[in-house]
Formats: structure tokens, sequence, C-alpha cells
């Protein structure tokens, strides 16, 4: 069978499916490349068995040489701390909103996540400054792509820079903050950015009620790795 037959065989599939996205054979080829890699196929391999890199930079196949000079580059950048991935994820109940009203939700989504970093950071007990570096990235989906999960991952140095910038504060070298604290500050502050953009009324259909507000206080978001 020739490259042309089975680009025809695969455009009579996507327009029976209703797929509205340009898809073609190399998508098909991108998403064998990163289920591989997600299920720990080492990346040499993946290569070799799906040929030739199409420069395409989404794909774990493609541009490889650049990807690595490029983690070279960000692991030079590291302080010498331990590192943190916190994760805040929108709870289920929550979905549907959430994608309803992307742009003010996800806001309050950063929001509340960084927020509440800061401030449990400030305590005593754990770095005693809110003076932290870190960074967030938004995912939508989690290893399943067909399931609307959104969640914001923020990567935390194990310390920060003091409230007068003096010095450096470390924080314990195996612990961040509490998890549970944290799932109960960040969605109160979510819940609190949400009303103020006019959508709590929408997250539940009895959200001023008292079921509403239980909805709220059982629902865990956080996650420390």
């Amino acid at each position: 069978m020739d490259a042309t037959t089975v680009q025809g065989c695969m455009k009579r599939v996507v327009a029976q499916l209703g797929f509205k996205n340009k898809i073609s054979i190399h998508t098909l080829r991108h998403s064998v490349a990163t289920h591989l890699f997600e299920a720990g196929v080492s990346l040499r391999w993946i290569q070799k068995f799906l040929g030739h890199s199409s420069g395409n930079r989404h794909c774990p196949n493609c541009q490889s040489d650049k990807t690595q000079v490029w983690l070279a580059k960000r692991t030079a950048q590291l302080l010498p701390v331990p590192y943190f991935l916190v994760t805040f994820t929108v709870p289920r109940a929550l979905r549907k909103i959430v994608r309803a009203n992307q742009r003010d939700c996800y806001q309050a989504l950063f929001d509340a996540g960084s927020q509440t970093l800061r401030e449990l950071a400030s305590g005593p007990r754990f770095i005693g400054t809110d003076r932290l570096g870190f960074f967030g990235e938004l995912h939508t989906w989690g290893r399943d792509f067909t399931v609307y999960q959104s969640h914001v991952h923020f990567v935390v140095p194990g310390g920060g820079v003091s409230q007068d910038g003096s010095r450096w504060q470390a924080g314990p070298a195996n612990f961040l903050l509490p998890e549970k604290a944290a799932s109960t500050v960040c969605r109160a502050k979510f819940r609190d950015a949400i009303r103020a953009a006019g959508l709590f009324e929408e997250t539940d259909p009895e959200a001023g009620s008292r079921s509403g507000l239980s909805m709220w206080r059982r629902s865990g978001m956080a996650e420390r790795r």
C-alpha cells in the first residue's frame, strides 16, 4: 500500500468520526511516540523505532538534540537545594464550570496556588519567608487525553530569600509544606476567587446551601512530590 492510499484511508476515517481538527498519519506517529515515552520507553529506542526526526518540537522523537541542550542549560541554572513538585487540581465536581469559564478559572487556580505556597511557606515552622522563586504550568489533561482534568504543577525550591533580602533561608531537606493544609487553604482561595468572578452559584446547583458548601469542604486539591 503506497503513501497516497494510506493518507486517503486516514482522511475517510477522520471524516467518519467527525473530527474537526487537522489530523494526518503524522499525527498518529507523534501520538505513538508520546505514549511510548510516557510508558517509560527510552527516547533512543523510540527514535530508532520511528525513524528520522520531523522537526516538530511537540514530539519526543523530534529535535531531541535541541531538547538535551535546553535541559543541560536549565540544569546548570538550578540552585544547590532540593526541589519539590506541588500540584493543585480542580476537583472533579467543578470541571464543567471551569471548562466553560477557562480564562477566569485558570487565573483563579494559578492565583490560589501561588498564594497558598507563599502563605504557608512564610510560617516559622517551614521556610519562614514568602519570597520564594517558583513557576507553574497548567495542564488540562492527565495520562488519558480524553478526560478533561485541569491542574497546575508548581516547581518550588526548598527555600527562599529572607524578607529583608539579606540571606537564603533553607527549609527542611525532605519536606516543603503539609499537603492537607495546602489543600484546605488553596480550596478556600480558589472558592473566593470563583465567587469574586461571579461564578460561585454556577459551581453547584446548591452552591449556597449546606450540601453545596459541603462539596467545597471535602474536595482535595493539593499533592506534593
